[in-house]
C-alpha cells in the first residue's frame, strides 16, 4: 500500500500499474518462521505430541463424515507405513524427513491457530 493526500493507494503483484481492487484479493499473510516453531517445540509437551499420531497432518482434520473418517485413517496408516519402511532399511535420512516434516508442520499449524 501507498499513502497519497487522497488516502491510501493499493498496488498488485500481478500489475503495480493497477489501483482498483481486484475481484478476488489474496491477503499475503507472514508465514510462521523457524525460530518460532523452534520456541514453540522447545515445550516437552508440545514436542511430544508432535511425534505422536496426533502430530500426523490429516486431511480433513474435523471430517465428522465417514468418508473424511476413512481418508484420516488412511493418512495415518500411510505414515506409519513410511516409518516402518524407513526403519526396516535403516534409512535415517528418510526417516528424518518425515520426523521433521511431521514435527514442524504440526508446530506451525499450532502456532496459526493460537494466532
Amino acid at each position: 500500500m501507498k499513502f497519497t493526500e487522497r488516502g491510501t493507494t493499493m498496488f498488485y503483484k500481478d500489475d503495480p500499474g493497477r489501483v482498483d481492487p481486484p475481484e478476488d484479493i489474496e491477503i499475503f499473510l507472514e508465514p510462521v518462521c523457524h525460530l518460532a516453531i523452534c520456541e514453540y517445540l522447545s515445550d516437552p509437551d508440545n514436542l511430544w505430541e508432535a511425534i505422536t499420531r496426533d502430530g500426523v497432518a490429516e486431511p480433513y482434520p474435523r471430517g465428522r463424515g465417514f468418508y473424511q473418517q476413512r481418508q484420516n485413517m488412511i493418512q495415518h496408516e500411510r505414515v506409519h507405513e513410511a516409518i516402518h519402511l524407513a526403519i526396516e532399511a535403516q534409512d535415517f535420512e528418510t526417516l528424518g524427513v518425515i520426523v521433521f516434516d511431521q514435527v514442524t508442520e504440526y508446530a506451525r499449524k499450532e502456532i496459526e491457530i493460537s494466532q
